[in-house]
This record gives C-alpha cells, sequence and structure tokens, in this order.
C-alpha cells in the first residue's frame, strides 16, 4: 500500500500557561491550519506568547505566512524558539522573519523573557 506523504508526517500542537504565558508546544510538521487556529485562540489577549518549535521537523511557506500575521499583530508579545541549526530556525532566517521577531534557543529562556 502505498502511503500518502501527509499520512506519514504527524504532527501536534498543545497549548498550556505556565507563569502567565501561553506555550505553544508544537511538534512534527508544522501545519499553517493548525498554528492558525491556535494562535486565534489567543488574539487579542494580554498575556505573551512563546511559540516552541524545538520539536518541530518541517516549516512550511503557509505557516511561515501565519507567522509573520501573528507578528505583525502582536509584536514583541509573540517569542518563538527555535535551536540553532534545526529546520525551524533555517526556515525562519530564510525567511527573514528573525529582523524583527524574537527567536531564542532555548524554552527557557523565551519564557524567562516573556514572564519579564
Amino acid at each position: 500500500m502505498l502511503r500518502d506523504r501527509a499520512d506519514s508526517v504527524s504532527s501536534a500542537i498543545r497549548v498550556d500557561v505556565i507563569g502567565g504565558v501561553v506555550l505553544i508546544d508544537a511538534s512534527g510538521e508544522l501545519e499553517a491550519d493548525r498554528l492558525a487556529d491556535n494562535l486565534e485562540q489567543i488574539r487579542g489577549g494580554s498575556r505573551p506568547v512563546v511559540l516552541d518549535l524545538t520539536r518541530v521537523t518541517e516549516v512550511g511557506d503557509e505557516a511561515l505566512r501565519v507567522l509573520r500575521a501573528m507578528w505583525r499583530e502582536v509584536g514583541d508579545k509573540l517569542r518563538v524558539v527555535a535551536a540553532p541549526g534545526s529546520a525551524p530556525a533555517h526556515a525562519l532566517k530564510a525567511a527573514r522573519l528573525r529582523r524583527f521577531a524574537v527567536v531564542h534557543a532555548t524554552l527557557s529562556g523565551a519564557l524567562t523573557d516573556a514572564a519579564a
């Protein structure tokens, strides 16, 4: 049986609140629709948001467009965690999102910065 690529890539997004900071933890392929749905839930809120991409294996163009739109709307309330040299870090750099986004190498650094 042939498998469709979409069937073989698992992804998940989990949302928690840690010390007043909304943590969006993504894994697998970062899907634009799921990301948009979760970011929509925090739109207009007063809490800072940390998007953890350390377990993400692939970031597509549509997901990057969702991130860019949200960064334009909420500014530095949104922080992203992407390990140096990882697929998400390369995607953010290639899309030139690192110029105006707060990107951290570690989750602890992002949570500390967001809570300050």
